[in-house]
Formats: C-alpha cells, sequence, structure tokens
C-alpha cells in the first residue's frame, strides 16, 4: 500500500512499541536467568578456562513503549525506503564476548566454539526442563571428534540427567565414551540400520 503519508503506518507503530517493550524487557531479564546456567556448564567443559559473557545486544534496551514510538516515527521515511523496520527486537542478538569486549568468535578456537555451541544448547535445555516440567529429548551429533576421555565423560554427565539421548557420529565410539545403562547402539550399512551387539 502507500505508507507516504503514515497514517496507515500509527497503528502498526503503537502495536509494535507495545509488543517491543514487552520482548525487550522479557529478554533482559531471561539472559540473567540463562547466563548463570551457561557459565557454570562452560566452566564444567572447559575446566580451567573461563566463560565468555553472554549479553543482548539491543537499541532499545532500556526504551519504554513511548520511546519506541518516537524513534520509530524518525526513522519512519527511511524504513519505507528501505522497506523494513530498522529497529526492534528482530534487530537484536545475543552475543558472546572477552571481558575487554572482543567477540568470541574473533579470538576462540574450534574446540571453544564447540565447547560454546554445547554449553549454549545444554543450557537452553536445562532452561526449558525447568519451565515446563518436563524432560526433553537431546540430539547430538558428532561432538566428540578430537576431544580426550575426560571431557567425553564430562559431556555424558551432563547430558545424562534423566533425559533420551541420541547420539550420531561418522565412526561409531560407543565402546569408548558411552558408560550408561539402558542404552543400544546403531549402523547405518548399505542403506539398512542394523543394530550393534556390544555384549
Amino acid at each position: 500500500g502507500n505508507y507516504s503519508n503514515g497514517n496507515e503506518l500509527k497503528v502498526w507503530d503503537e502495536l509494535f512499541a507495545t509488543k517491543a517493550e514487552i520482548l525487550v524487557k522479557t529478554r533482559k531479564l531471561f539472559i540473567k536467568q540463562y547466563e548463570d546456567v551457561f557459565n557454570k556448564t562452560y566452566d564444567s567443559i572447559a575446566r580451567e578456562e573461563r566463560a565468555p559473557q553472554l549479553t543482548y545486544e539491543s537499541s532499545l534496551i532500556d526504551f519504554s513503549k513511548e520511546d519506541i514510538l518516537k524513534k520509530l516515527i524518525s526513522i519512519r521515511k527511511r524504513d519505507i525506503i528501505i522497506g523494513s523496520t530498522g529497529i526492534g527486537p528482530q534487530r537484536d542478538d545475543f552475543i558472546l564476548k572477552k571481558d575487554d569486549d572482543t567477540l568470541f568468535s574473533h579470538y576462540a578456537s574450534q574446540g571453544q566454539r564447540r565447547t560454546a555451541a554445547i554449553a549454549l544448547k545444554t543450557t537452553e535445555c536445562e532452561i526449558i526442563e525447568i519451565s515446563s516440567q518436563k524432560k526433553a529429548i537431546i540430539l547430538v551429533d558428532d561432538i566428540f571428534k578430537g576431544w580426550d576421555i575426560i571431557r567425553k565423560n564430562i559431556m555424558i554427565k551432563l547430558f545424562q540427567k534423566g533425559n533420551q539421548l541420541i547420539f550420531t557420529m561418522v565412526q561409531s565410539e560407543v565402546k569408548n565414551i558411552f558408560n550408561v545403562s539402558n542404552y543400544k547402539s546403531y549402523k547405518i550399512e548399505n542403506d539398512l540400520i542394523k543394530e550393534i551387539n556390544l555384549d
């Protein structure tokens, strides 16, 4: 439609500002809970290495509905030209950084990135379980490559909290990494799934 006079956008901007304020405030509170669990999880995997800081990057972090509405109006012409809303929760991100504000992605090794990815996912799983009061099914794809037996065992303990775990890997290492009861192992061979007998 024709939004040149802004009349059609007024109602949408007010609705957007209301929802954006709620989302940003909720995310800000959530990140505090998430960060505590993430730090503990990362530390348990990395041991001597300090966890990166998890921050919520938002241009609206301390904005009220009224502040957001004013900002939307001030950038309306630009947004109409671009055809997209330039501010709001859809532009926000969660960032991992060092204490000196260096981005984690700029200095982290492959092992550190893998550790962070696992810590993020296990934290997500724990928080979902707390809020839903239900256990999650955890899918883990080929994460143990290049890890020593100590880290492998730490990972198993992190995941093994009454959850159903499904691990996939290129080469079967089941005898070396699994120290759990009540498990089954399968391999895909010639497009067929076959159970591996580990007795």
